[in-house]
């Protein structure tokens, strides 16, 4: 009798502690940049959130940068705007340059190449690469020296071009931008050759490095 009669309170404490509402859970705040709030590797691999922002982490800082200390390929296209004060003429055609060098690992990069547009030129030259810590977008200056390839031209242009009497020899300044892939960079460049005060060639266009 007295088992029947305890039987229904223990029942009833049962069920009221199996209904009770569990306390809220809190995920813990995870800081990847303060090593003393990291979790423990075994919790750590069980929770999908964390494991997704490990390998994402992973991912960006493998790829989003790439190394420089090799040869590179640098390959221009665009437009060229030449300003003659021998037998004044000014005009405009395409131009199409390549080039091949090496850049340091503080981005110090010496190249040689060719210019092939209207007033065609070989040249050797120096470009820095700034490379920011937290921005993606890469400036670059550069210089060099050059020489006109006199047998070889992109276009003819007006009937002045090819009367031009003045200084063959060339000094050049660049200026641009360029946005880091993987081993490869995507740029915009402006490039300025002076044949002394005979005569000024901009060139502006786009085009792309590959990093051996």
């Amino acid at each position: 009798m007295r088992s029947l009669f305890l039987f229904p309170l223990i029942l009833s404490f049962a069920l009221t502690c199996l209904a009770a509402e569990p306390e809220d859970y809190k995920k813990p705040d995870l800081d990847f940049e303060n090593p003393e709030t990291l979790i423990d590797p075994i919790e750590g691999i069980k929770n999908k959130h964390f494991v997704r922002r490990a390998i994402l982490s992973s991912m960006a800082k493998n790829t989003s940068r790439f190394e420089f200390e090799r040869p590179y390929i640098n390959h221009l296209m665009g437009f060229s705007a030449v300003f003659q004060r021998t037998l004044f003429s000014k005009y405009v055609t395409g131009v199409q340059a390549l080039s091949v060098g090496y850049i340091t690992e503080g981005g110090h990069g010496f190249e040689g190449g060719f210019e092939f547009a209207s007033v065609s030129n070989i040249f050797a030259g120096y470009r820095h690469i700034f490379r920011p810590e937290t921005f993606s977008l890469w400036p670059f200056l550069g210089a060099g020296l050059g020489t006109e390839v006199t047998g070889l031209r992109f276009a003819d242009g007006p009937p002045q071009a090819p009367q031009y009497n003045g200084l063959r020899q060339m000094a050049f300044g660049t200026l641009g931008f360029l946005v880091p892939l993987v081993d490869i960079g995507i740029k915009a460049e402006a490039r300025f050759n002076f044949y002394g005060t005979d005569r000024l060639v901009l060139s502006t266009g786009v085009g792309v490095i590959f990093f051996l």
